[in-house]
């Protein structure tokens, strides 16, 4: 979901992209690991926190019924609230129980005060003589409950009466059907048309009954079976059909009802069972897309499991549960909409959970745990040929977790391993050693199986006074046998044979190559470095002996693509494709893709935000085994497939616990996951996006319309009609602009899509709105 501002604006195109999760995963894991959790409470501008209902109309919108607060329209981005004070939109009351929309785009929305009617064409409250044949008493009368049936009818409760409205083709009154029974005197009473029939099922004196209009203007009830006679004082709260068997949620309980066999089976809460109902008192029930039942309470929420006949309790509360779906235990509503759940309590506002689309693991430093990752931002990740995971932090040391382990050991300079705990760049050289440079403290030299032993401590001091105090990357080059050492000012090659540090390009050059980050070696024997001023291209054929140090080398300095711009690059990663294509990642110029033509010439193409990448700062890239590469950047973590040059981004609403990624701190492991580190810890991602994302269907809504800087309010002079049902605006030409507000109606996250623009006449192509 994502909404901008967009002036002279005629037509717009939406691409949106969603990971599916299988439905056999779901089934056989936990509830809870699926989902992501976003709350819209009065701090995005509801009213009140305490939600009654929520209901979703035919163009997309979502209604939210407020306890004290009226009623509110949400599109994903704002509100439209309706009230006893509205303009234009006033309710009898601010405390409205629920909507329910007719076939004529009409809103009948429940409350203590009546009911109101707002047209959905307009977003104006009706006369109840606008609907000829319609009694006012009928209007004015307390109204706990309202729903629409399958045949388009309008079923209301006042009290001591059940109601059924039927319409004609031009939406006056055709019939009122009524029934009046002692079972109906509740504030509370629940009816549905479970079966889709035109009929309701609803419980009078604990007995279930199904009601069908009869001759005249009576409402008939039957009872449905023998087997759904309970207590008089039961009270239920919803019905619900799940394939063959109806759900029954009340206030002992839950209630299964398999008509085939005509059996009801009876689910409670038992003390002491975490599998069970976490509560007797039962809110409301739903079902999802991939057919699991939610069973809500206001001791959160319950997952019903058909493998153990047992549940999956969701609640705010749980012994050892960091990250809670729920800011509240108090769940009054519950209602589904595509792959989104949408979760009305009674403190928290709405709880809106989403699928995951990354499947991950945190990791971050925990001072109760001496097992867990050393604290401050990791800088450094490698795995080694064993699958051991090294990690780099700032200021916190060097991690090292072996294969299969959960947890870490630490070594720094206080237990003498390290000459420094600012750990920037790890690599391994032939003789099993591994190189840990430093932000501070030189290169430290390792042994990989005893860490605890620094075999060597390499600094200015045995190294020509060569200033290699502060290492910005480090990289073993098998063709010389050396490690090429960036630093901050200056490259420099450590000889493995003469075990010497010696200048490998003409001294005034090497020497003033500042800031000396990311490097790789290519397929064709080139070492490629980034650094302050672009990037440096060293042939490492060139040297042909020992003797002669220095090898050749090129020097691009200016925006890759455009060096005629005279703009000073800054390269800072590097990866290379299974194709052998080289992708380069810059600081402040997005992602570059070079390619050489076939009669030699080297071409770079950007991919900048503007294409859709979250950020231009591009901190480091890996690729996945399906050719994806993925970029962590300062404001998120994207997958970019080159095929359709299409970027899939990824921030906390996707589960992770931090957006701004460290420049080179990535790692793909033999198990192919993907390491990124952080400022604060690292992510480990299992790269399982399918070739083919489909999105949940997006209607796209204009939502708000500007003229000469002024809002436009619909129902009157140039907009006679809401956004949504019209197809034509004049517009006088005194006016000197006008802009429109417009929304996916999809509620994905905002970095779950993409817009595009055309202003025909004018703009020859689709023109990419900027992702924020």
């Amino acid at each position: 979901m994502k909404k901008i501002l967009i002036g002279s604006l005629h037509f717009i195109t939406i691409l949106l992209w969603l990971l599916l999760l299988p439905d056999c995963i779901l089934a056989q894991e936990t509830f809870a690991k699926h989902y992501n959790a976003t709350y819209i409470t009065m701090d995005e501008g509801l009213p009140a926190n305490f939600i009654e209902d929520i209901f979703q109309d035919s163009q997309g919108f979502v209604w939210l019924s407020l306890s004290g607060g009226g009623l509110s329209r949400y599109d994903g981005y704002e509100f439209i609230h309706f009230n006893s004070n509205t303009f234009h939109r006033k309710l009898k009351s601010n405390f409205v129980r629920c909507v329910r929309e007719d076939r004529f785009h009409r809103l009948w929305v429940s409350s203590e005060g009546g009911v109101d009617l707002i047209d959905l064409r307009t977003l104006q409250t009706l006369r109840p003589d606008k609907l000829k044949g319609l009694p006012a008493t009928l209007m004015n009368h307390p109204v706990s409950h309202i729903e629409a049936d399958a045949e388009g009818c309008i079923w209301t409760h006042d009290g001591n009466r059940l109601h059924r409205i039927a319409f004609n083709a031009a939406g006056n009154i055709e019939s009122i059907h009524s029934l009046n029974h002692a079972g109906i005197q509740k504030n509370n009473l629940i009816f549905k048309d479970i079966e889709q029939k035109g009929t309701v099922w609803i419980s009078l004196n604990g007995q279930i009954c199904n009601v069908s209009p009869q001759g005249g203007d009576r409402l008939q009830a039957v009872p449905v079976s023998r087997s759904l006679n309970f207590a008089p004082d039961i009270t239920i709260s919803d019905f619900i059909l799940k394939e063959h068997e109806i759900w029954i949620a009340s206030s002992q309980g839950l209630y299964r009802y398999d008509r085939n066999n005509d059996v009801v089976k009876h689910y409670e809460y038992v003390t002491g069972d975490p599998n069970s109902l976490s509560q007797n008192f039962l809110t409301a029930l739903a079902v999802t897309e991939n057919k699991q039942l939610i069973v809500a309470t206001l001791c959160g929420l319950n997952i019903y499991n058909p493998l153990k006949d047992n549940f999956e309790q969701i609640r705010n509360d749980l012994p050892g549960s960091k990250t809670p779906l729920l800011n509240s235990n108090f769940v009054n509503c519950i209602t589904t909409e595509g792959r989104h759940i949408w979760i009305g309590t009674e403190s928290g506002g709405i709880n809106l959970l989403t699928p995951k689309r990354l499947a991950l693991q945190n990791f971050r430093h925990d001072k109760e745990n001496p097992g867990s990752l050393s604290r401050n931002p990791v800088n450094a990740i490698y795995e080694d040929e064993a699958g051991t995971l090294w990690v780099g932090t700032v200021e916190g040391g060097l991690n090292r977790q072996a294969k299969g382990s959960h947890s870490f050991q630490h070594y720094t300079y206080e237990n003498g391993s390290l000459s420094h705990n600012s750990v920037s760049a790890i690599t391994a050289d032939a003789e099993d050693r591994l190189w840990v440079g430093t932000w501070g403290g030189g290169i430290n030299l390792l042994e990989k199986k005893n860490p605890q032993r620094r075999l060597q401590t390499l600094t200015p001091a045995n190294c020509n006074n060569y200033p290699i105090y502060f290492i910005g990357s480090l990289t073993y080059d098998s063709i010389n046998n050396g490690v090429w050492v960036g630093a901050n000012e200056g490259l420099y090659f450590y000889d493995l044979k003469q075990e010497k540090m010696i200048v490998p390009l003409p001294d005034s050059i090497a020497r003033n190559i500042h800031g000396c980050i990311g490097s790789i070696i290519d397929r064709d024997g080139r070492l490629w470095i980034g650094c302050l001023e672009g990037t440096y291209i060293i042939d490492l054929h060139s040297r042909h002996t020992a003797v002669q140090e220095q090898f050749r080398y090129r020097h691009l300095k200016y925006k890759l693509d455009q060096p005629e711009s005279g703009l000073i690059e800054k390269i800072v990663c590097f990866h290379q494709s299974e194709d052998g294509t080289l992708w380069l990642g810059s600081n402040g110029c997005g992602l570059y893709r070079r390619t050489v033509s076939t009669d030699g010439q080297e071409r770079f193409e950007a991919y900048t935000t503007v294409d859709g990448l979250p950020n231009n700062t591009v901190r480091t890239i890996l690729g996945d085994d399906k050719g994806h590469l993925w970029l962590a950047t300062n404001n998120g973590l994207s997958c970019f497939l080159p095929e359709k040059k299409h970027f899939i981004n990824f921030t906390k609403q996707d589960g992770l616990d931090c957006t701004q990624f460290y420049w080179n701190a990535a790692c793909r492991s033999t198990d192919n996951l993907l390491y990124f580190g952080h400022v604060t810890g690292m992510v480990a991602i299992t790269p399982d996006l399918p070739s083919y994302l489909p999105s949940q269907p997006a209607p796209l809504r204009f939502t708000r319309l500007w003229a000469g800087n002024e809002v436009v309010q619909p129902g009157k002079g140039m907009l006679p009609k809401d956004l949504p049902f019209t197809r034509k605006i004049s517009i006088h030409e005194s006016m000197q602009s006008f802009s429109l507000e417009f929304s996916a109606l999809n509620y994905e996250p905002e970095n779950a899509g993409s817009y595009s623009y055309r202003l025909i006449g004018f703009d020859k192509q689709w023109i990419p709105a900027p992702a924020n």
